[in-house]
Protein backbone atom coordinates (compact mmCIF):
# COMPACT_ATOMS: atom_id res chain seq x y z
CA UNK A 1 0.00 0.00 0.00
CA UNK A 2 0.87 3.50 -0.23
CA UNK A 3 -0.26 6.59 1.03
CA UNK A 4 -0.28 9.78 -0.39
CA UNK A 5 -2.31 12.55 -2.16
CA UNK A 6 0.63 13.39 -4.64
CA UNK A 7 -1.18 10.69 -7.12
CA UNK A 8 -3.58 12.99 -8.09
CA UNK A 9 -1.06 14.99 -10.08
CA UNK A 10 -0.51 12.08 -12.13
CA UNK A 11 -1.47 12.02 -15.98
CA UNK A 12 -3.93 9.43 -17.44
CA UNK A 13 -1.34 8.16 -19.00
CA UNK A 14 0.94 7.84 -16.34
CA UNK A 15 -1.67 6.31 -13.82
CA UNK A 16 -2.39 3.91 -16.15
CA UNK A 17 0.55 2.57 -16.57
CA UNK A 18 0.80 2.30 -12.99
CA UNK A 19 -2.11 0.12 -13.07
CA UNK A 20 -0.87 -2.12 -16.00
CA UNK A 21 2.21 -2.71 -14.61
CA UNK A 22 0.70 -4.04 -11.16
CA UNK A 23 -1.73 -6.29 -13.20
CA UNK A 24 1.26 -7.95 -15.44
CA UNK A 25 2.43 -8.65 -11.95
CA UNK A 26 -0.78 -10.28 -11.17
CA UNK A 27 -0.33 -7.57 -8.20
CA UNK A 28 -4.18 -6.38 -6.97
CA UNK A 29 -4.47 -2.86 -7.65
CA UNK A 30 -6.76 -0.54 -5.95
CA UNK A 31 -7.37 3.01 -5.22
CA UNK A 32 -8.77 4.70 -2.09
CA UNK A 33 -9.23 7.96 -2.17
CA UNK A 34 -10.72 9.68 0.73
CA UNK A 35 -12.32 13.26 0.59
CA UNK A 36 -11.56 16.06 3.46
CA UNK A 37 -13.91 19.33 3.53
CA UNK A 38 -11.55 21.43 1.15
CA UNK A 39 -11.35 24.24 3.40
CA UNK A 40 -10.13 21.95 6.56
CA UNK A 41 -7.91 20.04 4.26
CA UNK A 42 -6.13 23.17 3.06
CA UNK A 43 -5.94 24.67 6.44
CA UNK A 44 -4.38 21.13 7.52
CA UNK A 45 -1.38 21.30 4.63
CA UNK A 46 -0.51 24.58 5.28
CA UNK A 47 -0.32 24.24 9.74
CA UNK A 48 1.68 20.71 8.78
CA UNK A 49 3.84 22.73 6.41
CA UNK A 50 4.46 25.94 8.82
CA UNK A 51 5.14 23.15 11.35
CA UNK A 52 7.99 21.56 9.95
CA UNK A 53 9.77 24.48 8.15
CA UNK A 54 8.81 23.16 4.67
CA UNK A 55 8.41 26.26 2.07
CA UNK A 56 8.42 23.66 -1.39
CA UNK A 57 4.54 23.68 -1.48
CA UNK A 58 3.72 27.48 -2.30
CA UNK A 59 4.50 29.08 0.87
CA UNK A 60 6.72 31.72 0.67
CA UNK A 61 9.89 31.07 2.39
CA UNK A 62 10.45 32.01 5.75
CA UNK A 63 6.72 32.76 6.11
CA UNK A 64 5.68 31.97 9.47
CA UNK A 65 2.09 33.38 9.41
CA UNK A 66 -0.76 30.86 9.38
CA UNK A 67 -3.25 33.30 7.36
CA UNK A 68 -0.73 34.88 5.03
CA UNK A 69 0.52 31.06 4.12
CA UNK A 70 -3.32 30.16 3.47
CA UNK A 71 -3.71 32.89 1.49
CA UNK A 72 -0.24 32.21 -0.02
CA UNK A 73 -1.20 28.43 -0.59
CA UNK A 74 -4.87 27.71 -2.02
CA UNK A 75 -4.80 28.74 -5.31
CA UNK A 76 -0.87 27.20 -5.80
CA UNK A 77 -0.63 24.48 -8.64
CA UNK A 78 0.49 21.91 -5.60
CA UNK A 79 -3.12 22.50 -3.70
CA UNK A 80 -5.36 22.94 -6.33
CA UNK A 81 -3.99 19.42 -7.68
CA UNK A 82 -4.38 17.46 -4.04
CA UNK A 83 -8.20 19.09 -4.00
CA UNK A 84 -10.04 19.40 -6.73
CA UNK A 85 -11.42 16.12 -5.44
CA UNK A 86 -13.95 15.97 -8.95
CA UNK A 87 -10.97 15.78 -11.15
CA UNK A 88 -9.02 13.08 -8.95
CA UNK A 89 -12.04 11.02 -8.84
CA UNK A 90 -12.86 11.60 -12.56
CA UNK A 91 -8.99 10.09 -13.36
CA UNK A 92 -9.86 7.10 -11.18
CA UNK A 93 -12.57 6.11 -12.50
CA UNK A 94 -10.69 6.22 -15.92
CA UNK A 95 -8.22 4.05 -15.02
CA UNK A 96 -9.51 1.47 -12.33
CA UNK A 97 -12.50 -0.56 -12.95
CA UNK A 98 -15.38 0.27 -10.45
CA UNK A 99 -14.87 -2.45 -7.75
CA UNK A 100 -10.98 -1.49 -7.63
CA UNK A 101 -12.47 1.60 -6.33
CA UNK A 102 -13.43 2.92 -2.53
CA UNK A 103 -14.17 6.63 -2.26
CA UNK A 104 -15.20 7.94 1.45
CA UNK A 105 -15.32 11.32 3.40
CA UNK A 106 -12.55 11.78 6.17
CA UNK A 107 -15.34 13.40 8.33
CA UNK A 108 -16.76 9.61 8.65
CA UNK A 109 -13.94 7.45 8.24
CA UNK A 110 -13.47 6.91 12.45
CA UNK A 111 -16.91 5.50 12.59
CA UNK A 112 -16.80 1.64 12.74
CA UNK A 113 -19.42 1.52 10.07
CA UNK A 114 -16.75 3.16 7.84
CA UNK A 115 -13.76 0.97 9.52
CA UNK A 116 -15.71 -2.05 8.55
CA UNK A 117 -16.26 -0.92 4.90
CA UNK A 118 -13.00 0.17 3.97
CA UNK A 119 -11.25 -2.98 5.80
CA UNK A 120 -13.85 -5.10 3.59
CA UNK A 121 -12.67 -3.44 0.38
CA UNK A 122 -8.85 -4.41 1.08
CA UNK A 123 -9.41 -7.95 2.43
CA UNK A 124 -8.35 -7.25 6.33
CA UNK A 125 -9.98 -7.73 9.58
CA UNK A 126 -11.07 -4.16 10.85
CA UNK A 127 -9.22 -2.65 13.50
CA UNK A 128 -11.40 0.07 15.24
CA UNK A 129 -8.73 1.00 17.79
CA UNK A 130 -7.17 2.99 14.38
CA UNK A 131 -10.03 5.25 15.01
CA UNK A 132 -8.08 6.80 17.81
CA UNK A 133 -4.55 7.02 15.73
CA UNK A 134 -3.87 10.36 13.86
CA UNK A 135 -1.03 10.41 11.45
CA UNK A 136 0.49 13.30 10.78
CA UNK A 137 -1.52 15.47 13.12
CA UNK A 138 -0.33 18.93 13.37
CA UNK A 139 1.25 20.16 16.18
CA UNK A 140 -0.48 23.64 16.27
CA UNK A 141 -4.20 24.44 16.22
CA UNK A 142 -5.43 26.17 12.98
CA UNK A 143 -6.80 29.91 12.86
CA UNK A 144 -10.24 30.43 11.84
CA UNK A 145 -10.86 33.53 9.52
CA UNK A 146 -14.02 33.13 8.01
CA UNK A 147 -13.22 35.58 5.31
CA UNK A 148 -10.69 33.83 4.15
CA UNK A 149 -12.43 30.84 4.40
CA UNK A 150 -15.22 31.70 2.32
CA UNK A 151 -12.70 32.81 -0.16
CA UNK A 152 -11.26 29.40 -0.57
CA UNK A 153 -14.79 27.86 -0.61
CA UNK A 154 -15.37 29.71 -3.45
CA UNK A 155 -12.34 29.42 -5.04
CA UNK A 156 -13.67 25.78 -5.01
CA UNK A 157 -16.52 25.38 -5.11
CA UNK A 158 -17.00 23.52 -8.31
CA UNK A 159 -15.57 20.56 -5.79
CA UNK A 160 -18.21 21.13 -3.21
CA UNK A 161 -20.56 20.82 -6.07
CA UNK A 162 -19.34 17.34 -7.02
CA UNK A 163 -19.01 16.40 -3.88
CA UNK A 164 -22.60 17.30 -2.67
CA UNK A 165 -24.67 15.78 -5.57
CA UNK A 166 -21.85 12.38 -5.70
CA UNK A 167 -21.79 12.31 -1.87
CA UNK A 168 -24.72 13.35 -0.19
CA UNK A 169 -23.19 13.12 3.37
CA UNK A 170 -20.94 15.90 2.59
CA UNK A 171 -23.87 18.56 2.61
CA UNK A 172 -23.87 18.48 6.45
CA UNK A 173 -20.37 17.31 6.95
CA UNK A 174 -18.83 20.33 5.02
CA UNK A 175 -19.44 23.91 5.00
Amino acid sequence: GDITPSYSGLQKSRLSSIYSEFNEREIDCKAILLLRDPVDRIKSAVRYNLDRGNYDEGIKIGETDFLESLEQYYKTEHCTIRTRYNETIELVRGVFDEEDIYIGIYEEMFDSEKIDSVSNFVGIEPKYDFANVRVNKTKSATIVNHEIEEKIKDFYSGVYEYCNEEFPSTRNLWR
